[in-house]
């Protein structure tokens, strides 16, 4: 029923994939709660404590090289030092009497999902705290050897680099 080819030597196809190297593609959020309401308020207020609990990923292709986390404890906030973790790496800044931010070397992460590091720190909210002091805003960087410093990302806040902002009780009764 099919025959030979009358003309063979039109016979050819290609196929080109071209394989993108996407690189690293650092995730990194940044949530709060409120650890210690030292009022009982139910609301974040002077005397407070609040946790941050970072989780930084490593959704691209490549392994990300020589990661850190830093971070300041924010206006009207102190570090609680030696309250510093982290799932994997090495916390070298955050647990030492003095300390007033946190650093976290997190060394290499994997791709495709499957490096990933979470932090967590807490800070206290002065005692007095100005009445016009209305809320506490926050973000950490993380950096490293072959992808761009990035801002963390409050996941309840619509976009894709927003601080991690925390209302006081002051400004709800505003």
């Amino acid at each position: 029923m099919f025959g030979e080819d009358p003309t063979p030597e039109n016979n050819s196809a290609s196929d080109v994939d071209t394989l993108e190297d996407v690189g690293p593609q650092m995730e990194f959020t940044k949530t709060d709660e409120l650890l210690t309401d030292a009022d009982s308020s139910g609301n974040a207020s002077a005397g407070d404590t609040l946790r941050y609990t970072v989780t930084i990923t490593n959704n691209g292709n490549q392994t990300a090289g020589s990661v850190v986390f830093t971070d300041s404890a924010p206006a009207n906030t102190s570090l609680v030092v030696g309250s510093v973790s982290t799932t994997t790496g090495t916390i070298t800044s955050g647990n030492t009497a003095g300390d007033s931010s946190v650093s976290v070397d997190l060394g290499d992460m994997e791709g495709a999902g499957s490096g990933t590091a979470t932090i967590t720190f807490e800070v206290l909210i002065d005692d007095p705290l100005d009445a016009s002091v209305t809320s506490i805003s926050n973000q950490g960087v993380v950096s490293g050897s072959n992808f761009p410093d990035g801002s963390s990302d409050d996941p309840d806040v619509g976009g894709s680099v927003d601080p991690t902002i925390t209302l006081l009780n002051n400004a709800m009764s505003k």
